[in-house]
Formats: C-alpha cells, sequence, structure tokens
C-alpha cells in the first residue's frame, strides 16, 4: 500500500489500481514471439526502451513471463556495456550513437521489478558515476567514453536517479521514502 503524505491522506493498494484500456491490445498485438519481447509498434521487430514502462504503468504484470523475457532480451538488444540505448534501428537522424540516460533509469526500475535487484544496484551506482561535479546528468551518455552528451542539464534524467533511488531503497528494505 501506498500513503499519500499531504493535508489529505489516502491509502491506495497496486492491485486496485485499473488497467489501462491499452493493455489488451497491447499486450496481444505488440508481442514478437519470436524474438521474445514487446515491439516498437504492433506487428514490428524492433525493441524499444520505453517498453520497460510497461509494468511500472500497470500495462503487464513484472512477473509475466513475457515482461521478463523482455527485460532480459532488452539487456542483450538496446545494452551497450552499462547503458540503453532507447533503439537501435535507424531513424531520420540515422543509427543512434550514444544511450539516452533514462532508459538506463527505466531498464534499472525493470530490473528491480523482476527481482534483480544486485545487477540493478550496479547499473545505479554506475550512473551516479557519471555526474559531474555538481551532481547533474545530461540526457545522454557515449557508452565508449563515458561522456556526456545532448541537453544538459536533463530532468529526465534527474527525475531517473530520484524514481531509480526510492525504487531501489525500497527493493533493499531500506524504505526511506514513500509516495
Amino acid at each position: 500500500k501506498t500513503r499519500l503524505r499531504s493535508k489529505y491522506t489516502a491509502t491506495v493498494s497496486p492491485s486496485a489500481r485499473p488497467r489501462p484500456s491499452i493493455a489488451p491490445p497491447t499486450t496481444r498485438d505488440a508481442w514478437n514471439e519470436k524474438l521474445g519481447i514487446f515491439t516498437q509498434r504492433f506487428g514490428g521487430d524492433n525493441a524499444d526502451a520505453s517498453n520497460l514502462l510497461m509494468a511500472s504503468i500497470g500495462i503487464i504484470d513484472a512477473k509475466d513471463p513475457k515482461f521478463v523475457s523482455m527485460v532480459h532480451k532488452y539487456g542483450k538488444m538496446l545494452r551497450k556495456d552499462d547503458y540503453i540505448y532507447r533503439y537501435v534501428n535507424e531513424d531520420d537522424f540515422g543509427f543512434p550513437e550514444v544511450s539516452f540516460t533514462i532508459c538506463t533509469f527505466w531498464y534499472i526500475d525493470a530490473l528491480i521489478d523482476i527481482g534483480e535487484v544486485d545487477e540493478a544496484k550496479r547499473l545505479y551506482e554506475n550512473l551516479l558515476e557519471r555526474r559531474n561535479h555538481v551532481g547533474l546528468l545530461s540526457e545522454d551518455i557515449d557508452p565508449r567514453t563515458g561522456e556526456l552528451w545532448g541537453n544538459y542539464p536533463q530532468t529526465y534524467s534527474q527525475v531517473g536517479v530520484i524514481n531509480t533511488a526510492m525504487k531501489l531503497e525500497k527493493a533493499l528494505g531500506k524504505d526511506r521514502y514513500s509516495a
């Protein structure tokens, strides 16, 4: 249960959250059985890191074998060293050259969701090492050099630091925060 602390108090059970209406078509039509992943588009064959959010937003249970399979496969398909690309297929700008920082946080969160907390912690600590002298991250990271690229500072990346810290602490039994 999550306790919301404010002038108004409410208790919400995670199982009581309504399942988004996009869940049935997404879990059916975006699943690629051959690849063992949810894809970038219905009937497609490209991986997209935004699918790592599916359990967090209630589209699928984190323990569902399809979600677990996707997380593991994405770790091979979208990962270079300790960083996750949003996708690796060509777009209007060519092939991605750098990882999108928030995607690495999404991957870490998905690892926590499927119970792989030790690897999640290692990847999180690695990302923290990439911060600059005032603790900020950019939009992208070059996996070859660890150099910060793109918009700076990047709110998405800073939100990733905070959200993943809270999720990781809870998974480690050190829950000092509640939403």
